[in-house]
């Protein structure tokens, strides 16, 4: 499954979004020009747009968290798209599900599903999102890092003593347990400018 990664600015806020494209037969493919969304402060805004010469009976939007049970989360009545120019939408979805990846999908009309395109909300309180904890293999923390700021990662035990250092620009760190003892630890996140440090907790539980 191909995955694309863009970024969009709005105003002063960059923020990365993931798209997924799911490839099928049905015509709603070929209906769009482009599907894109990009989350600002715990919305999620979708840009869709559809080919001259294309035209459907009706809108409706679609939201799931798991990509397979979607529920409808608004529509657009009326005839869709134009014969003579590209025609352009946009949606906003105002209670995506945080510190999870969201999934949107459109139903054009009769002529059957859009792709499917996926973006991670994360909640703006904590600024991360850390996956899979207790750690048996490996996690993974999510951030946000839009501009590629350099980041620093510092793992410490309970007695605050420094186990472990990563550095990277983009916007995840994979943790690997077998680095780490079993136990209880704090990581720090630092950049190398003025933004507020990101703190927490994790345990490693190897069996």
């Amino acid at each position: 499954m191909p995955r694309f990664i863009f970024q969009h600015k709005v105003g002063t806020i960059l923020f990365m979004y993931l798209l997924v494209f799911n490839y099928s037969n049905t015509r709603a493919q070929i209906l769009l020009n482009q599907f894109a969304a990009f989350e600002t402060k715990g919305t999620v805004s979708l840009f869709w747009q559809i080919a001259a010469g294309n035209t459907c009976n009706g809108t409706v939007i679609q939201h799931s968290t798991d990509s397979i049970n979607f529920n409808i989360i608004g529509s657009i009545a009326g005839v869709c798209g134009s014969i003579t120019e590209p025609t352009s939408y946009s949606f906003r979805h105002n209670n995506p599900a945080k510190n999870k990846v969201n999934f949107y999908r459109l139903l054009l009309g009769n002529t059957g599903a859009s792709i499917i395109i996926s973006i991670l909300v994360l909640d703006e309180v904590e600024g991360y999102l850390f996956q899979q904890n207790p750690i048996t293999d490996k996690a993974t923390l999510f951030f946000k890092n839009d501009n590629k700021i350099l980041h620093t990662l510092y793992i410490y035990n309970l007695n605050g003593i420094l186990q472990y250092t990563q550095k990277t620009k983009e916007d995840i760190f994979q943790i690997f347990a077998a680095n780490l003892t079993n136990g209880h630890y704090i990581f720090i996140l630092e950049s190398e400018t003025n933004l507020p440090k990101l703190k927490g907790k994790f345990v490693v539980q190897q069996y």
